[in-house]
Parts: structure tokens; C-alpha cells; sequence
């Protein structure tokens, strides 16, 4: 793990201020920090729904040779600040020289062709969890097979430049999301809903994380009042197995605003909004959702998303948030056909302030988020995207899903609108 932080300027931390309206003090100068002589041991084990698997594979004990991944939530993002390790034979990984705190640890191990053979064709198993460390005992790993799930998101391109560089009504224009059709059926998109979830995911003094336990980690369902419907009667908008779709806020070139932007004119549907451009070629997704989505929405952390059957709002069971008096609804889990959450990048806020939460969502739809935004991602022009798992022989990408997205997402060189052949972590 690395010996060190980095020192946050004020120009980053004023940006994520901005963008995420945090009331906590920006981290400037932070001291070197101490190691302490404690271990945190942790076993890999397959989630109890994949039980047979586990079993064909001789993993009832623990998964062997399988590689483990912790982060202190408050230490940079980079891969110095990560510890790495691997299971043994009992699926047990053990790492010493920890210092107290919240740690993200992420657990993954690709199957020979042998074992994909027994296991049902999984390419890989992953899965993950926040946790208090270090600590007595063996914390454990629950992990999953990855899953040829129809319908999942892609990639994310809604990393915001600095407001003073770019501004900001013409930066929100530019964002966009991504679907991919991960099955071998041609999946019809219309009237698909594409939502955000509960977006306080900190544990802020008026609205601490045990207060919003029972919303933000809803295992029945996601709770959300910004949803938008997918236009159609049907069948009008097919997506091919392998096809993708992009969903940008305004379908125009970003780049004659600035050639840092990407060019959308080619996306598939806009979401739009007060003030944004439009273009009549793509067709405009309808908002059904209880309030407006802000300009500030989708933000690149914090907020989760997924991507769901259609249904009745008005039915659908409702939670008045005493905060604020704002009205959620819960989609149903058996409606939901995907969701994504990233963290937040701790050394850009204040961590003393309002420390995150262990979930952002159910372990039903998300088991680790990832990966972190930070200012880089907007700058180098990366972005969150899926990683390939297999190259079928007719050339048809298959997308890891696990509900891990740390492990699942990998950031990349932006490609909207199509999914490269390979991603490195």
C-alpha cells in the first residue's frame, strides 16, 4: 500500500465542491500517515445463489488463487495506494501493516477454460464490499459468476470539467450514457426506463447513514423520482445482440465548443433539458419521473443508475423524504435490469465531515461501486466502461457483470457510441 498522499489542490477540491454541493471543508495539506502492526484477513467464498457452481468447482471451503484488492477510503485512488494479495488453497488472503478504516476490498478470479466448462461458461468471478478494518477474525468476500444479462450499461461519460475552463451549461450538454445488449437476443428498447437512484450515500450529521439505511439499502427494489421512458410503440427500436446505444443529453459535436468535448451527433437518443441543444435526428427520451432531473444530473459519482422494465409510477410504493419533503417511488427488484454507482474520490473532500456510507445500493444490485472519479477522468479523457470478457467467433463482445462495478468497469479512452476489443484494469 503506498506510504503517502498526495497533496489536493484547491482548484480540485473547489471543482467536486461545486459539482457535488458539499458543505465539508477541501483536505489541503495531509501529514504523512503511520502503520499500525494489524492484519486484515479476508476469505473468498461464492454467494450462496451460485452455490452448485462453487460445488462443481471444489470452492466450498473458499476460492483458491483468487486475487484481492483493498483501498482505504481515504488514500488516493492510484494503484500505489492499493494492496494486493491472493487467496491460498482455503481462500484466505491476508494483509498486514493496516491502519484503521473504511476499506473497499475487491475480489476476482478468472476461470481456466477447464473450470468455465463445469461452471456453466463464466468467464470470471468477482464481487466486493466496504468494511471497517483491520480487525479480529476473517472478514468475508461474497462473489458471482459473471452473467450474460440482456440489457446493461456500457460505459459513462459524465466527468465535469472545471467550471471556470469550460462552462457549465455547455459541459452538462456533453454527457452521455451508453447500453449494451449482452444477450443473444435482439432486445427492443422501447419504453425501457433509465433512472437515478437514492443519491445520499453519506453520512452526513442531519442525515447519517443509519437514518438512510432503510432507503439507500432497500433490497426490494431502487428508490428514485428521476426517470426517463424510451420512446417507441414496441418494436421501433431494436438493439441487436452486441449492438449498442448512446444516450446523450444533447446529440450535436461537443468539439466546436471545445475539442475536449466528444462529438455525440451520431447518439442514438437525447434526454435534453432546459436550455440544451437538439437534434430532431435522434429521438428524445421522455421524462415520467416525480421531479425534473437538475443540470447537475447524472453526476459521475454518488449517484446510482439503473436501467429497468417499464411499470406504473403512480402504483409503485412512496417515501416522503423528511429533509427535504421530495416523493421517491421504488421500482421493483424483479424489474431491474442493471445498475451502476461510482464512489467518490476522498481526497478531494472532507472525509472527517461526512464520511460515505457502506452501501450505495443493495448488495441485490451493486456489491462494490467503482470505479472513483476524480479530475483526471474529464482531462484525460477517459471514461467508466465495461470491461470484455470473451470475443464470441462472430465478432459479438461479451461485457462482464458481476454487480461489481469496480471490478466490472475499468476507465479507458472515451468511445461512445461502440466498445472496444479488450480493457486493462
Amino acid at each position: 500500500m503506498g506510504s503517502g498522499r498526495t497533496t489536493t489542490s484547491y482548484v480540485l477540491g473547489a471543482l467536486l465542491f461545486l459539482v457535488a454541493c458539499d458543505p465539508g471543508e477541501v483536505v489541503l495539506d495531509a501529514p504523512e500517515r503511520p502503520t499500525d502492526t494489524p492484519e486484515l484477513s479476508i476469505r473468498a467464498i461464492t454467494d450462496t445463489a451460485y452455490a452448485s457452481v462453487a460445488e462443481s468447482l471444489g470452492w466450498t471451503a473458499g476460492i483458491p488463487s483468487a486475487a484481492v484488492r483493498i483501498h482505504l477510503m481515504t488514500d488516493p485512488y492510484d494503484a500505489d495506494y492499493w494492496s494486493e494479495a491472493t487467496t491460498d488453497s482455503a481462500g484466505v488472503a491476508t494483509i498486514p501493516d493496516l491502519i484503521s478504516g473504511l476499506y473497499e476490498a475487491a475480489v476476482s478470479r478468472s476461470l481456466t477454460a477447464a473450470e468455465a466448462e463445469r461452471a456453466g461458461a463464466a468467464r470470471i468471478v468477482a464481487g466486493g464490499r466496504s468494511l471497517n478494518g483491520p480487525g479480529p477474525g476473517v472478514e468475508e468476500v461474497t462473489v458471482v459468476p459473471n452473467r450474460r444479462n440482456s440489457l446493461i450499461f456500457s460505459e459513462f461519460g459524465l466527468a465535469w470539467p472545471l467550471p471556470w475552463d469550460i462552462p457549465t451549461e455547455v459541459a452538462a450538454g456533453a454527457k452521455y450514457i451508453e447500453l449494451y445488449n449482452n444477450s443473444d437476443t435482439t432486445v427492443y428498447l422501447d419504453g425501457k426506463y433509465w433512472g437515478l437512484g437514492w443519491n445520499v450515500v453519506r453520512d452526513y450529521p442531519s442525515r447519517p447513514c443509519a437514518l438512510t439505511e432503510p432507503i439507500r439499502n432497500d433490497p426490494d427494489g431502487i428508490w428514485t423520482m428521476w426517470v426517463f421512458r424510451f420512446p417507441g410503440r414496441g418494436t421501433d427500436h431494436p438493439l441487436p445482440p452486441g449492438g449498442t446505444a448512446l444516450v446523450a443529453r444533447a446529440a450535436i459535436d461537443h468539439r466546436v465548443f471545445d475539442p475536449r468535448l466528444p462529438d455525440l451527433s451520431a447518439a442514438d437518443f437525447e434526454w435534453g433539458g432546459a436550455g440544451t441543444a437538439d437534434n430532431p435526428a435522434a429521438p428524445n427520451l421522455e421524462e415520467i419521473g416525480l421531479m425534473a432531473m437538475p443540470i447537475s444530473e447524472p453526476q459521475p459519482f454518488q449517484t446510482p443508475e439503473f436501467l429497468s422494465e417499464p411499470t406504473d409510477l403512480s402504483a409503485l410504493p412512496r417515501f416522503v423524504d423528511p429533509a427535504n419533503g421530495s416523493v421517491w417511488v421504488r421500482i421493483p427488484r424483479a424489474l431491474v435490469l442493471d445498475a451502476w454507482s461510482a464512489p467518490e474520490d476522498w481526497t478531494t473532500h472532507s472525509y472527517v465531515a461526512s464520511p460515505p456510507c457502506l452501501e450505495h445500493l443493495n448488495r441485490a444490485f451493486e456489491r462494490l461501486p467503482g470505479p472513483a472519479d476524480g479530475l483526471n477522468t474529464f482531462y484525460e479523457g477517459v471514461a467508466p466502461q465495461r470491461r470484455v470478457v470473451a470475443v464470441l467467433p462472430d465478432g459479438r463482445k461479451v461485457l462482464q457483470d458481476t454487480d461489481t462495478s469496480m471490478e466490472d468497469f475499468v476507465k479507458a479512452p472515451r468511445t461512445p457510441g461502440w466498445v472496444p476489443d479488450s480493457l486493462d484494469r
